[in-house]
């Protein structure tokens, strides 16, 4: 029973960094590099949701789903804009992995340029405190962790049972010999970097709403996930 109780409550308070290494696995596991920035689509989910949620007044769980996509479409722009050039030029894993630190500074500084260091704080729900297998527990983390439940379940639906990600598995198999066999690596990667940018943002809004939000939040998420 102490066993259950500690993987309980580990979960509950790891959801976020889960909802981080699953993105964070996507695209090593695609493209073969550790990337670094992606601490800054962590961090930029974070900021989309003190937009929606502060700025807006959007309630905070009305403000995870935009948050998510704006999250998703960062990704893909930076995937566009600087990494699949690089790819297609032949750059190696270690020079993408440096690459990827650079592209990691350029975002975070710039989001500082723009907003400012200053640590802010996401409008939270009500909180109710509710008892589950005998453990006390939070609506709030109740919710990451479903979220994360769901989203596990449809990344391992997606990956095994559809088209993209038989298109996935292929071109991480093999590049050459999937690009032969009729795949187009470009659409498949753009819809897997749309989904880890998805998961990391979604990671953000709930490691900003667990704690506070800041500039760095991303980086010190992306040193546990690693």
């Amino acid at each position: 029973m102490l066993f259950l109780d500690a993987v309980f409550i580990g979960l509950l308070e790891a959801s976020p960094l889960i909802l981080a290494a699953m993105g964070f696995t996507l695209i090593f596991y695609l493209n073969g590099f550790m990337n670094i920035a992606y601490a800054e689509t962590i961090t930029f989910g974070a900021y989309f949701a003190i937009l929606f949620n502060v700025v807006l007044g959007l309630h905070f769980y009305m403000s995870i789903l935009p948050s998510m996509l704006f999250s998703g479409a960062l990704s893909v722009a930076v995937y566009l804009g600087i990494f699949r050039p690089a790819l297609n030029r032949g750059v190696g894993p270690t020079e993408m992995i440096i690459l990827s630190v650079g592209v990691s500074f350029l975002l975070r500084y710039g989001l500082i340029l723009i907003v400012g260091p200053e640590i802010l704080f996401l409008d939270e729900p009500n909180i109710t405190y509710m008892q589950v297998l005998g453990l006390g527990a939070t609506n709030l983390q109740l919710t990451a962790l479903a979220l994360v439940v769901v989203m596990a379940g449809i990344l391992y639906w997606m990956i095994y049972n559809t088209g993209l990600g038989e298109q996935m598995r292929g071109l991480a198999s093999n590049h050459d010999l999937a690009m032969a066999s009729g795949i187009n690596p470009h659409r498949t990667s753009v819809a897997i970097w749309f989904i880890a940018g998805c998961a990391g943002g979604l990671s953000g809004v709930f490691s900003g709403v667990f704690a506070q939000v800041s500039p760095y939040m991303g980086w010190n998420v992306i040193l546990i996930t690693m």
